[in-house]
């Protein structure tokens, strides 16, 4: 990029003009952000009204680097926030886990890692349904 610059003033009916040296203007490139993968695994797809049920959101790197994401996952209902929670190593993978007591039917459940200047966000798709069926009175 090059930039010139003029200035002008006016000294007793003369014009002056200044001109700058072409400027090139260092642009910082910083590197594109490491891809990543969200994957959201329930612990029970089809639980009981009451019972909470574990979630998990595992994030993996695409390719073949050896760096592990940190950062955090948003859990969510469709569209409403349930949860956030921060990535550990979770049976050597990295993710993050919430439990969730949600009322009867069936809700989709996604996770969305935020992602920072190393590593991409990544969003699970499609949504992964948990179902809760009403809690059956004893005979």
């Amino acid at each position: 990029m090059r930039i010139h610059a003029r200035v002008a003033a006016v000294i007793t009916g003369c014009t002056l003009s200044f001109w700058a040296a072409p400027v090139r203007l260092a642009t910082a490139q910083s590197p594109s952000p490491i891809p990543t993968n969200t994957v959201v695994v329930i612990e029970r797809p089809i639980s009981t009204e009451g019972l909470s049920v574990a979630v998990t959101a595992y994030v993996e790197v695409v390719g073949s680097e050896p760096e592990t994401p940190a950062g955090s996952v948003d859990f969510f209902d469709a569209d409403e926030l349930l949860a956030t929670a921060s990535l550990e190593t979770l049976q050597q993978r990295t993710g993050a886990t919430i439990r969730v007591n949600l009322p009867t039917g069936v809700h989709p459940i996604i996770a969305k890692y935020r992602g920072d200047q190393k590593f991409a966000f990544s969003i699970s798709t499609p949504p992964v349904p948990l179902e809760v069926v009403p809690l059956q009175p004893a005979p």
